[in-house]
């Protein structure tokens, strides 16, 4: 009882405290006509900017590792999540990023920062995966289904039994990374439908779900399975690919389509919406897809 007090604590205060404050943090930042149309990546202050996203992800790591620590990797995971969320409503949206330079010359900045804060997520799934793994003494599985066994094999392959997931896992591996990728892209752009940071958050969250989800499933059936950073590394490649492939698609109309909003949907999110929406949709996903089936193999 007194444990799920305090896990029930932990995540309150995530949720009221630790996140509005990272929020609160980020409004700070301007862009360089002194407006709200800023990223990590895209302000009047490069040098504020990096102490403020430094504090953010350590805000994030931290009460993700003392999530996974004291309750579960999905704790962890899913408070890590909310504070990284917060922070993304006090962002600039890609509209108004847009309409402020009048071109599309910061969609490549906007996929370099998805991709470097995602990939920091990824880093933060890891070290959890790796802390519960200790907490669990090597076993198996931890509460919520998701897989915890120490990595040892491509991407966090862990074996079920006594298989060696270095074996198999790097060819289905690729194949689930190609999938999760696949899933993500089309959730987005079926989803992302304003600028709106809750919008482009849930977005960027049911891409997460379907990437767990397609790559729990690729592996159910086998002697391995794989932690969330496979899932996480997915979104990664999601945010890098979607500015990149919208400057392709919209060309010269990019403007025109930011303000009659036909901009295509997959650039929406930004990079805290996909690193936020990773941790949290995540583990979602792997639990819906069968992470439990784990469980039963072993």
């Amino acid at each position: 009882m007194a444990k799920a007090i305090l896990k029930w604590a932990l995540i309150v205060g995530c949720l009221l405290a630790v996140g509005p404050l990272m929020a609160r943090l980020l409004m700070d930042l301007r862009d360089p006509d002194g407006g709200r149309a800023v990223t990590l990546f895209i302000n009047a202050s490069t040098s504020r900017a990096a102490m403020y996203a430094l504090a953010v992800l350590a805000a994030a790591f931290g009460v993700g590792v003392v999530g996974t620590r004291f309750f579960s990797l999905s704790t962890g995971m899913m408070c890590a999540g909310v504070v990284l969320a917060w922070a993304s409503s006090s962002l600039g949206t890609l509209e108004e990023i847009v309409r402020r330079t009048g071109d599309g010359k910061t969609l490549p900045v906007l996929a370099v920062e998805g991709l470097f804060v995602t990939g920091v997520g990824a880093l933060m799934a890891w070290t959890f995966t790796r802390v519960a793994a200790r907490v669990a003494r090597r076993s198996a599985v931890v509460e919520g289904g998701l897989p915890i066994r120490a990595a040892a094999g491509w991407m966090g392959a862990i074996a079920v039994g006594d298989a060696d997931p270095r074996d198999h896992a790097p060819a289905l591996a690729a194949a689930a990374l190609g999938a999760g990728v696949f899933v993500a892209l089309i959730f987005v752009w079926l989803l992302a439908l304003s600028g709106g940071q809750m919008q482009t958050l849930a977005a960027a969250t049911a891409g997460a779900i379907a990437a767990g989800a397609v790559v729990q499933l690729m592996s159910a059936s086998r002697p391995f399975a794989f932690t969330p950073v496979l899932p996480i590394f997915a979104l990664a490649i999601v945010a890098l690919l979607g500015p990149f492939i919208t400057k392709f698609v919209e060309g010269s109309h990019l403007l025109a389509h930011v303000y009659d909003g036909t901009v295509l949907n997959i650039a929406r999110p930004l990079s805290l919406d996909w690193a936020a929406g990773a941790l949290l949709g995540v583990p979602l996903g792997m639990s819906w897809g069968g992470a439990g089936s784990a469980r039963r193999t072993a």
